[in-house]
Order: structure tokens, then C-alpha cells, then sequence
């Protein structure tokens, strides 16, 4: 199933509110992917939080787990090594399992 309609969907709404600027999408997605390693730490930081003060840490623990997976394909080491033009389409593609796993497997 291509879920690229839906990411299409979302990207439209965003811009329309202000929120993206579509020609800067693919290098900002990018970039985020470069520093997801940092937001595991901050997740897992909060997960403890949570659990100290009896609120549920389902939310942020779960949110580790999707920040560790886009860092084990972050399109580049360091959000300075990402191409300023680099498309969303590019993006998407080296983001997605088979292009981590075709990857490994080389």
C-alpha cells in the first residue's frame, strides 16, 4: 500500500497553516533524522519522569522506540552532512524499511 497520498495530505495541511514550507520539506525530515539519536535520550528522560510522578509513560515510550528506528536510518550521520535540496520523495525512500534493508544487506 503507498501511503505517499496520505503523507501528501498532511504536507498540504501543514502548509496551508504555516506550519512547512513544501520546497524545504525533504532537508528539514532529513535533518530531523540526522539528530532522532538525541530524542531517544529526551523520550526515555521523560519516560522516568512519568513514571515517578505515577502518570502513564506509555506515550513517550513509545515515541523512543519510533525516534531509535529513524535513527538506524537517518538519511545522513549529522543533520550538516543533509542536502539543502534534497527532496521529500528522496527522503521517504531512504527513510522506508526496504531501502534500510536493502541497504544492510550490501
Amino acid at each position: 500500500m503507498d501511503r505517499r497520498p496520505r503523507v501528501e495530505d498532511v504536507l498540504d495541511d501543514l502548509v496551508d497553516a504555516g506550519l512547512a514550507d513544501r520546497d524545504h520539506t525533504g532537508a528539514t525530515l532529513a535533518r530531523a533524522s540526522a539528530r532522532a539519536w538525541w530524542y531517544v535520550a529526551e523520550m526515555e528522560e521523560i519516560v522516568a519522569t512519568q513514571s515517578e510522578a505515577g502518570l502513564t509513560p506509555d506515550l513517550f515510550r513509545a515515541l523512543a522506540v519510533v525516534y531509535a528506528d529513524l535513527a538506524e536510518r537517518a538519511v545522513a550521520v549529522a543533520s550538516g552532512g543533509v542536502e539543502g535540496d534534497i527532496t521529500l520523495e528522496t527522503v521517504l525512500d531512504r527513510l522506508s524499511p526496504r531501502q534500510a534493508e536493502t541497504e544492510a544487506t550490501r
